[in-house]
């Protein structure tokens, strides 16, 4: 028997009575995000804002008319829950606080070596010449301004790093490789350097081999976009600084901070030429961080926020952060609180778990009007899903986000053709890692418009119950068949994750189309497709 898509939305709209309870079956974490205007969904079903909001256990982006007007809806319902949080850079700069990291907080910014001393400089000189370490373009620019600006990446301060000095740096030629300085900046101490010393730079972001790149930032000096850093996690004063922004958050009324790109292995950062940066200086080892060190180093950041924010609040902040779907096994799985531990990241993002980006449509520098999405299947699938249950099982809080966990998770929405596959399989793929804990949520955009918000759809509400299965993914096979099936007290999820044509899957006996109520004794998925059946009534 095989379902077509039309039927199985029908029928998981059957299964909502009118007087459904506002939450969903299992938890619900959503981005908040405007209606694209590029492609609104047509004739959308409109539902107070509130009462969206009540149906979630976290929202967030960034500090914009969409988020505050979720915050308000939350406050004037009078509702307790659930947290609203800021999405901000983990250890990098947003956009206009540049100048304050730079004027109080220079040396949380992170370094990385770039060429070293060909001489011994005395504390007096304002010239040397240096070697390249990585090749034939020297990665040191002269300072087109004393304080660099955030929104003109071609105003920029430049400086270098030696031992616990900072130079800034006014003339370069790139030919000799002589550079001349200026002494004493920032408030160091001239000093004497030893013929060979390590010369750091500041880390930005951006790779220049992806200028068009949706998802990310080209943003050192002189380059495509404003100006960004990135921050050292092992430094106080980075810490210091993040905190003061979660801080500012707070007094706004939010609860906290969505900390991005946070994870172990550094992502998109680059020197002042736009070449990749992996790893960067670590000045307590005095050398460059290991996946080890670096995350020992996030864990002191972590809890350097915490203490400074509780300090200042008299009451910790809810800090959750993303990309934990490709360094989950990389140490990320740490970075959570759980049962035994309290004072690192309340939850975890799973970004891209069951759907990727395909395509874009550009507008601007990097910015999509339009975007595309394709299941994510096969092996990949196995490890995103196995990674989810181990999280459900430590009791972990991690959003098992459908799509992206940015801006372009706003067009996961009805105006896709292909919409209602897309939402059955991220689902349907969710519910085979949960557990009756309910500490995982399942992650989608909030999509607010004029004070009301486009309804959670009606399959979230499914009362499927508990699962009567484990969630041991390879247990959850069905024999000589690509799908995946689990059951729950009151109901059966199967998925087809293989790019496999469509294969029929046999039903345990007692379970329904819950429209017709008629017993099912098989169903055929297409690839990257998913059906929820319901127990029938005894």
């Amino acid at each position: 028997m095989k379902i077509p898509s039309l039927l199985l939305s029908s029928l998981l709209l059957a299964i909502v009575p009118a007087s459904a309870a506002p939450s969903p079956t299992y938890a619900l974490s959503g981005i908040v995000q405007g209606v694209p205007a590029s492609n609104p969904p047509s004739h959308p079903k409109l539902v107070p804002l509130a009462d969206a909001v009540a149906a979630t256990r976290l929202l967030y982006t960034t500090d914009t008319p969409n988020l505050r007007a979720t915050l308000k809806a939350r406050n004037d319902a009078g509702l307790k829950s659930p947290p609203v949080i800021v999405y901000m850079g983990g250890f990098t700069t947003n956009n206009d606080d540049v100048p304050t990291l730079e004027r109080n907080h220079r040396t949380g910014i992170a370094m990385t070596p770039v060429a070293r001393l060909t001489t011994d400089l005395d504390a007096n000189a304002t010239e040397f010449v240096v070697s390249d370490l990585l090749g034939d373009e020297l990665a040191i620019k002269a300072s087109t301004a004393n304080i660099s600006d955030a929104k003109d990446s071609g105003k920029f301060c430049f400086w270098l790093r030696l031992d616990d000095e900072l130079l800034q740096v006014t003339k370069v030629d790139a030919e000799s490789r002589r550079i001349r300085v200026e002494r004493g900046f920032a408030g160091t101490r001239p000093a004497t350097h030893r013929s060979g010393s390590a010369v750091l730079t500041p880390v930005y972001l951006g790779n220049r081999k992806q200028l068009d790149h949706a998802r990310h930032t080209n943003s050192w000096p002189g380059g495509p976009d404003y100006l960004r850093y990135a921050v050292d996690p092992r430094q106080p004063a980075a810490a210091t600084f993040k905190a003061a922004l979660v801080i500012r958050m707070m007094e706004a009324g939010y609860d906290g901070a969505w900390f991005d790109t946070f994870q172990p292995r550094p992502y998109n950062l680059c020197d002042a030429l736009g070449r990749p940066v992996a790893y960067f200086w670590d000045f307590k080892e005095g050398r460059i961080y290991t996946i080890d060190t670096y995350l020992d180093a996030i864990k002191d950041y972590v809890r350097n926020i915490r203490r400074i924010v509780l300090a200042k609040m008299g009451r910790q902040p809810v800090l959750y952060a993303n990309s934990a779907s490709a360094s989950y096994r990389l140490g990320v799985k740490s970075l959570f609180n759980s049962a035994t531990q309290s004072d690192l990241l309340d939850g975890y993002c799973f970004e891209d778990s069951y759907l990727r980006v395909v395509a874009t449509r550009a507008k601007g520098k990097g910015i999509a009007s339009r975007a595309g999405f394709t299941p994510i299947t096969g092996e990949r699938w196995v490890t995103n899903l196995t990674n989810h249950a181990d999280a459900a099982n430590s009791g972990l809080s991690g959003i098992c986000m459908a799509g992206p966990a940015g801006y372009l998770a706003a067009f996961l929405n009805s105006t896709l053709p292909d919409y209602d596959q897309l939402l059955r399989f991220s689902y349907g793929s969710y519910l085979l890692t949960v557990t009756s804990a309910r500490t995982t949520s399942f992650g989608l955009p909030l999509l607010e418009t004029d004070g009301r918000a486009i309804a959670w759809p009606s399959m979230l509400f499914a009362p499927l119950g508990d699962p009567m299965q484990s969630n041991s993914i390879g247990a959850l096979k069905v024999q000589g068949s690509p799908c995946y099936s689990r059951e729950f007290e009151h109901g059966l999820v199967i998925v087809n994750p293989s790019d496999a044509e469509a294969r029929s899957v046999p039903i345990p006996v007692g379970f329904v189309d819950a429209t017709t109520r008629k017993q099912v004794t098989s169903i055929t998925l297409r690839s990257a497709d998913a059906a929820i059946l319901m127990r029938a009534k005894r």
